[in-house]
């Protein structure tokens, strides 16, 4: 897994992320703060969520799309926070997400 640092690197503050969609927010050791860029609403993605999905793939697990989060938000930017390591993929007619 990547360190924290390199993650919370990637994700400064007025970075556009999924096309226009988000925009972040800030990054602190606790995690990463986001926003809708639509309706401004607020999103926090913990750093110990993300650091767990990380875990789970490392462990091999096949993750199911939206089982990281229900939130649509949350979920991408876990995903995309772990960027190269993490591969979207389909496993018994399931989508989801494995490590690279």
């Amino acid at each position: 897994m990547q360190s924290w640092n390199q993650i919370c690197s990637r994700f400064q503050p007025g970075r556009e992320v999924n096309g226009g969609k988000y925009r972040i927010v800030s990054t602190d050791e606790k995690g990463i703060r986001l926003e809708r860029t639509k309706t401004g609403s607020p999103v926090r993605v913990s750093r110990a969520m993300i650091e767990k999905t990380a875990e789970r793939l490392d462990a091999g697990e096949f993750i199911v799309k939206r089982t990281v989060s229900y939130t649509v938000a949350i979920e991408f930017l876990v995903i995309l926070a772990l960027g190269s390591t993490v591969e979207a993929c389909e496993q018994d007619g399931q989508k989801g997400y494995r490590a690279a």
